[in-house]
């Protein structure tokens, strides 16, 4: 093998290489399939494979190896087995065999095949060692085996082989290497290293065109997992955008499951819909497919938790069954948040159990951990799980360059400020800190006149700003990712989370208030820990404080009504106490309590029911009113 454009392209030199072959006055078929292996790296597959197919008809059957490539690139792998089971591997040279059985191997490992992708690119190598060109071979070779271990959660391993083939790769397949490292780096969680290593693969990115769309994927990844939630989105969508103009529909795929996942991590599940529909049009590998259902099932988890987690019940098991720890672990997560959903205590730990199990599988990396990002409601149960749960806190813990996960913000009764499990409190007011934060939850966004208006309305203006810029620098300070920032464009003030995941009790009591029905109020009542910051007389607060109550007195009375009426007379009792622990001088609520009473335990017992609410109304109102009054008759008759 003395040709001219194969030594070029084993140099990385594509494009003087294609324009050699394209400066032949008579091209031969080989020159041929190695103009179309330019074309191939230079991100033009389907001139490429054009160019592959003419070869092959003119009689280079080992072209056969590249139209592989080009049909796996380009998602049809179908066609890519057709072409790899035509050639006949026993009449190639030793070169040709070790690409062929290299793409064998990458093929399957696109299927999901590990142990087939491993046993397929030993034998590249070992094909690999008897040609004359084993070293321009070995970082192909190596950096598919890479792959491999990290899909199976070996990320040091991986980093083996890749630092084995660095030394040998030429400018252009150091991209891909780099890129690759960068990747195992982010699954060991040390992000700062993992952005060393993709910043170093961009800068030469141009010289390897084709690997554009990966290395965005990561990048991607990286800000994702970090908390910056604008650059991960920004990044996918040119990933997306990137992966078309070369046909890398996988890498595509890819990417629209991470714009998926940002969205829902980001609490917008209509986008992510729309990219799970773009990721599921995309014909791929029933292991691609696994990782489809396994950012579906977590779509779902919010609104339909059972089916959910019947969903992901499969995706576990699929992913087991491929060898995928580090997703089934992914998998193990998200099932924990359904069953914390459901209320399934049970099943939770369960989960956990199952998540521990796949770390340790992996060699107790810290990839599972990753999905914490994706489901930071789990942190105050994994506490509370005991060492399996503790473990992936104290994995993201080790994180290198993350924000926190979870800012948990109590605003009913006492105020406080929980960060990833670790009470917080600012060099200010609590009390005030935490208004600001739930008025600013509230309004999405407020000017600085209506900020100091409606928060600080016992402050004179200056003193009031003055305040409200050393509230903004306290929780900065206590809550890295946290920002309160001044938005020119609307010249309001918002509240930045950058991937911190903020959660206020007096909204989860709305929004199962809003859910309805008796799991709904139950769980408001649960949550309901006292009124609505109970310390403030500012006039957002008390109309804010008093909505509240009387939604939840209104929708809990429905529900004693229903008890009432149903006979159940013991739920009636228990949720009408509750309810006057809110509304002590509702008429309605202390009627049905003592009816109840009546028929649960007796006239007695309803008459000393009724001696209370007597008493209670006689001592804070001044009198006992009409209707419990005529409810007394009715019992004495």
């Amino acid at each position: 093998m003395t040709d001219a454009p194969l030594h070029l392209i084993l140099e990385g030199k594509y494009l003087q290489a294609l324009e050699h072959v394209q400066g032949l006055s008579s091209p031969t078929p080989r020159d041929e399939r190695w103009a179309g292996v330019c074309l191939l790296n230079l991100g033009r597959p389907l001139e490429a494979r054009a160019v592959l197919m003419r070869a092959k008809g003119r009689g280079c059957a080992p072209a056969a190896i590249e139209l592989t490539t080009t049909a796996r690139l380009m998602g049809d792998l179908v066609r890519a087995q057709g072409h790899l089971a035509r050639l006949d591997l026993a009449a190639l040279g030793a070169f040709d065999r070790a690409l062929a059985e290299r793409e064998r191997g990458v093929l399957r490992f696109a299927q999901g095949d590990l142990p087939g992708a491993r046993d397929a690119l030993e034998q590249a190598w070992e094909a690999a060692a008897a040609s004359p060109h084993e070293q321009a071979l070995l970082p192909g070779i190596c950096q598919t085996i890479a792959y491999v271990c990290l899909d199976q959660g070996a990320s040091s391993t991986a980093l083996h082989y890749i630092g084995h083939a660095l030394p040998y790769a030429h400018p252009a397949k150091r991209v891909a290497l780099l890129t690759l490292q960068g990747a195992c780096h982010l699954f060991e969680g040390d992000f700062e290293l993992a952005g060393t290593c993709l910043a170093e693969a961009e800068a030469a990115v141009t010289l390897a065109p084709q690997q554009r769309p990966t290395l965005l994927y990561y990048q991607g990844m990286l800000y994702r997992y970090v908390g910056q939630p604008a650059k991960a989105s920004a990044l996918f969508h040119a990933c997306t955008a990137a992966s078309r103009e070369v046909q890398a529909l996988s890498t595509e795929c890819y990417a629209e499951l991470g714009a998926c996942a940002l969205c829902a991590e980001c609490g917008d599940f209509a986008q992510a819909h729309l990219h799970l529909a773009r990721a599921q049009a995309i014909t791929g590998s029933s292991r691609l497919q696994t990782v489809i259902d396994l950012r579906a099932s977590q779509v779902l988890i919010q609104d339909a938790p059972e089916r959910a987690q019947t969903l992901l019940r499969e995706v576990y098991a699929q992913l087991q069954a491929l060898g995928l720890h580090r997703e089934a672990g992914w998998a193990s997560l998200q099932l924990a948040r359904a069953a914390q959903v459901l209320g399934d205590e049970t099943g939770l730990r369960g989960a956990l159990r199952l998540a521990a199990q796949c770390r340790a599988a992996t060699g107790d990396s810290r990839a599972v951990a990753l999905e914490l990002r994706a489901t930071p409601e789990l942190v105050p149960a994994l506490e509370a799980a005991g060492p399996a749960g503790q473990l992936f806190l104290s994995d993201w813990q080790a994180m290198t360059g993350a924000t926190p996960l979870h800012l948990n913000i109590t605003a009913l009764g006492a105020p406080s400020l929980v960060l990833d499990r670790v009470t917080v409190r600012p060099n200010a007011s609590l009390a005030r800190s935490v208004e600001l934060l739930v008025y600013l939850t509230l309004k999405g966004g407020a000017s600085l006149e209506r900020v100091l208006t409606d928060v600080f309305p016992d402050r004179d203006p200056q003193s009031a700003r003055v305040y409200f810029h050393l509230i903004r620098a306290e929780l900065a300070r206590i809550a890295p990712g946290l920002k309160i920032v001044f938005q020119r464009e609307s010249r309001q003030y918002e509240l930045e989370t950058c991937g911190v995941r903020v959660t206020v009790d007096h909204l989860e009591v709305r929004r199962e208030l809003t859910a309805g029905g008796i799991d709904g109020v139950t769980r408001a009542l649960a949550l309901y820990r006292g009124p609505l910051l109970p310390d403030s007389d500012s006039e957002w607060v008390r109309e804010e404080r008093d909505d509240l109550e009387w939604s939840m007195v209104r929708v809990g009375l429905e529900l004693v009504e229903e008890y009432f009426e149903r006979g159940e007379d013991q739920l009636c009792l228990d949720l009408a106490g509750r309810l006057l622990d809110i509304e002590p001088f509702n008429e309605a609520i202390h009627t049905f309590l003592i009816r109840a009473t009546e028929r649960l335990s007796g006239t007695i017992a309803a008459r000393q029911a009724m001696a209370r609410s007597q008493a209670q109304f006689r001592d804070h109102v001044g009198e006992v009113p009409l209707t419990l009054k005529q409810l007394q008759i009715t019992m004495q008759a």
